[in-house]
C-alpha cells in the first residue's frame, strides 16, 4: 500500500494520531478503565512481512489485543474521516476483547495448560527462512509445518502464539510430540471443509444482494468441476492437506488423481486430473494469482502439487510427472 496517498496525514502522522486518540474512542464505546497503555509495535506476519500494530495493554494477566494498522490507514486513504476510523478501531478492540480466550500470557510456559491448544500452520519455507530458524518445524514438500498455541477463538477470528525453540525446551518436549499434538488438536479445533466451487459461489450469492451483478468468467460453467478445501473457519485452512486421510478420502470420492493448487494460506483448490487443463496452465494460474490477487502475507506457494490415488502420495508437480501424464 502506498503510504503517501493521503493529503491530510501521511502514514506516520496517521499512526501518531490514532495511537493518541484510541483511548478516547474506546471510552465512548465501553468502559476503558482497565486500559493502561496503547503503543505502536512492529509485528512480523507470515512471509516475514513486517507491519505496524496497536498494542492495547490492559491490567492484570489478560491478553493484549493487537490491532493491525494497515486496514484502517487504507480506510482513511479511501476517504473515511478520522472520527469514523477511531470508531472502527475501538470496535475492533472491543471485538477482540469479547473473543473467548483460552489462555493468558502467563499460561504459555506451562505445558499442561497449553498441550490441548497446540495447533499447526502450513507456511512457505522459502519466504520464512529467518522465522524458521527460531522455531521448531517440519518439512512438508517445499513447505513447512510450524506450531502455535491457540489462545482465543470467535466467529470473527482466532488468536495464537508461535511456539519457539525456547518454549519447546522449557516444556521439556521434542518436535515429534509437538507434531502429534498439533495434528490431533487442529483436526478437533478446525475440522476440514471441502466444497465444490459452484457450491461456494452459490452460498456467497445467497448472502449478498448483488446476485444479478455476478457473472461467471467467460468459458466457465456454473459447475467448473474443481473444489475448495479449507477448515471450518476459513483461516489458515490450507494446512488441512496435512490432515490424516483427507486427500485419500477425496481421491476415493472423485475416483481419480488430482492437482492441488495453493490458493493462499487459507485454502487450496482440488482440480481433478480429467478436467483437461495442461499442467503448465495449472502452474500459470497459481503464479498469476500470487502476483496479482493474493496479498504478500497470504501467499503459500508458487508450486502445484499432485496426489496419486493408487500410491496415496502427494508430490510437488515436476517435469517427470508431466511426462507421465502426457503419455
Amino acid at each position: 500500500m502506498n503510504k503517501n496517498m493521503c493529503e491530510s496525514f501521511d502514514y506516520e502522522q496517521f499512526v501518531d494520531y490514532i495511537a493518541s486518540h484510541l483511548f478516547d474512542g474506546i471510552s465512548q464505546e465501553t468502559d476503558a478503565g482497565d486500559v493502561i497503555d496503547i503503543r505502536v509495535v512492529p509485528v512480523i506476519r507470515n512471509n516475514e512481512r513486517v507491519t505496524d500494530a496497536l498494542r492495547v495493554c490492559v491490567k492484570g494477566s489478560k491478553p493484549y489485543p493487537l490491532i493491525d494498522i494497515d486496514p484502517f490507514y487504507e480506510m482513511y486513504c479511501m476517504g473515511a474521516k478520522m472520527p469514523q476510523v477511531i470508531h472502527e478501531l475501538a470496535r475492533s478492540y472491543i471485538d477482540s476483547r469479547e473473543r473467548q480466550y483460552f489462555l493468558c500470557p502467563d499460561d504459555l510456559m506451562s505445558f499442561d495448560k497449553v498441550k490441548d491448544k497446540i495447533i499447526f500452520r502450513l507456511i512457505s519455507r522459502g519466504r520464512n527462512r529467518h522465522v524458521l530458524e527460531c522455531c521448531p518445524c517440519r518439512d512438508f514438500l517445499d513447505l513447512s509445518i510450524t506450531y502455535r498455541v491457540l489462545t482465543g477463538k470467535s466467529e470473527g477470528g482466532i488468536s495464537s502464539v508461535m511456539i519457539t525453540k525456547f518454549m519447546m525446551e522449557e516444556w521439556g518436549i521434542d518436535e515429534d510430540i509437538l507434531y502429534r499434538l498439533a495434528i490431533s488438536n487442529s483436526v478437533r479445533h478446525f475440522p476440514p471443509k471441502v466444497e465444490s466451487f459452484g457450491d461456494v459461489v452459490t452460498r456467497l450469492m445467497d448472502s449478498t444482494d448483488d446476485e444479478e451483478d455476478f457473472q461467471w468468467p467467460e468459458g466457465m460453467s456454473d459447475d467448473p468441476g474443481f473444489y475448495v478445501c479449507t477448515n471450518d473457519c476459513g483461516i489458515n485452512g490450507a494446512g488441512v492437506i496435512c490432515y490424516p486421510g483427507l486427500l485419500e478420502e477425496f481421491g476415493e470420492m472423485i475416483g481419480e488423481d488430482f492437482y492441488i493448487l495453493p490458493s493462499s494460506i487459507h485454502e487450496v483448490l482440488f482440480l481433478p486430473a480429467h478436467m483437461g487443463m495442461l499442467p503448465q496452465e495449472v502452474i500459470s494460474v497459481v503464479g498469476s494469482a500470487n502476483k496479482s490477487v493474493v496479498s504478500r502475507e497470504e501467499i503459500l506457494s508458487d508450486s502445484v502439487y499432485y496426489f496419486r490415488v493408487k500410491s496415496g502420495k502427494i508430490q510437488k508437480y515436476s517435469g517427470q510427472i508431466a511426462e507421465e501424464l502426457l503419455q
